[in-house]
């Protein structure tokens, strides 16, 4: 993709965080990069870093360009789709990483169909996100191979076959992040309570849980099975696991990311009507 040319229309966090993997990873040549981004306080920031081309508003210079990835708060949508009109051409791709702006939405604005809506998580920041995408139509051989390699910079990408399972992936992939930190959080807690610093706490922690994701990953076993196998009866993981199974940790977890679905598509929902 080197020759190719990205704009990026939104300079928040995920904006940056991929306009920065496209950078690091050298896929895309920094004198082929835009950035958008209506404040011009970043402006000198994102030069100095990423030494690409920094504009404050979209203008026709935008047609030059073979990719642009929609990054702006999905509140601004409606404005930033009507600043759009009379910038694009057919041939361009889109990619929006607008949560609950639908394809739909964004194929009448744009008059375009070639768009794919993608919903990164919060470890794409340091490389290990994953992306989960759909797309309005077939994307040809380039158009995948092309959103593949802009989604992996900062991560892994997973393409689902319905729209609609967008909004699960939110539940899963994009609020994942969230539980694992809740769940370490008390960990921590626990730990301290047991004598710990709170430095010695997070670096136990820490690895313990690296350690148990390398096992799953290279062990080829599920979590059921390496959870038996650290669960000895009447041990002190079998003391922890019965005392969650009164307090209906598990099923608790499963109703929490039930009740996250609920609310993505709600959220996707009101913003479609906006």
């Amino acid at each position: 993709m080197k020759n190719h040319k990205v704009a990026i229309i939104g300079g928040g966090n995920m904006g940056l965080t991929f306009a920065r993997a496209l950078v690091r990873g050298g896929i895309v040549n920094q004198s082929n990069l835009l950035v958008i981004d209506r404040s011009l306080k970043q402006k000198p920031e994102i030069e100095r870093e990423l030494k690409c081309k920094v504009a404050q508003s979209p203008s026709s210079e935008l047609k030059n360009y073979d990719v642009v990835v929609l990054s702006v708060k999905p509140q601004d949508a409606g404005v930033l789709l009507a600043s759009l009109k009379g910038l694009t051409i057919k041939p361009q791709l889109f990619i929006s990483l607008m949560t609950g702006v639908s394809l739909k939405r964004m194929s009448a604005a744009l008059s375009n169909q070639n768009i794919v809506r993608a919903m990164p998580n919060l470890p794409a920041r340091v490389g290990q996100g994953v992306t989960v995408w759909k797309s309005l139509k077939k994307l040809t051989g380039k158009q995948r191979e092309n959103v593949e390699t802009i989604l992996n910079s900062a991560g892994i990408s997973f393409e689902v076959n319905r729209e609609s399972m967008m909004s699960s992936a939110t539940a899963v992939t994009g609020t994942g992040p969230g539980y694992f930190y809740f769940f370490m959080e008390h960990l921590l807690k626990a730990s301290k309570k047991l004598g710990f610093s709170a430095k010695d706490s997070e670096r136990l922690i820490l690895e313990t849980m690296r350690g148990s994701l390398t096992l799953w990953e290279k062990s080829g076993e599920s979590v059921e099975i390496l959870r038996k196998r650290v669960t000895s009866k009447g041990g002190t993981t079998h003391a922890a696991i019965t005392r969650f199974k009164k307090r209906r940790l598990g099923p608790a977890i499963v109703e929490g990311v039930l009740s996250a679905d609920k609310r993505a598509r709600g959220f996707e929902s009101q913003v479609g009507q906006k």
